[in-house]
């Protein structure tokens, strides 16, 4: 089973994630959207320095709580021109989030993504028990 999935086609940019815990669900959607957005990483992998950038995000349920994280990431990138290929979440509860996205600086990236659309993201278990949904860029 693979973690995500890139659906590019003519009219929106989606991430398809999937993971066996809600948790690994977040890692996978930070993960996905920065594979989508193409990064250009600053300098070579092995030479690149990882960074650590705090977050803590709440809203009213599961769903809100990723597209939140999502959009937070996204505001840290712009912020700090880096790229977050991993979480370490401290706190996950279904209305709040907290922990460090780690990544490394990027020089731009491919494609423009400035946040994550919240209008139809349902995270749900699928038939053999992983949760999963489809995250839509724009």
């Amino acid at each position: 089973m693979r973690e995500h999935e890139i659906l590019d086609d003519d009219k929106k940019l989606r991430v398809r994630v999937r993971a066996s815990t809600r948790a690994g669900l977040i890692g996978a959607s930070v993960r996905g959207l920065f594979e989508a957005m193409h990064p250009k990483f600053s300098e070579s992998e092995e030479r690149a320095k990882t960074v650590e950038r705090p977050f803590q995000v709440k809203a009213a349920d599961f769903n809100e709580l990723l597209v939140a994280l999502l959009n937070e990431a996204i505001r840290q990138s712009v912020e700090y021109g880096e790229a977050f290929e991993e979480v370490r979440l401290s706190l996950i509860v279904d209305n709040e989030a907290k922990g460090e996205l780690i990544g490394r600086s990027v020089s731009g990236y491919g494609k423009t993504v400035k946040k994550v659309e919240r209008l139809g993201l349902e995270v749900e278990k699928n038939e053999k028990g992983h949760w999963e949904t489809i995250i839509v860029l724009s």
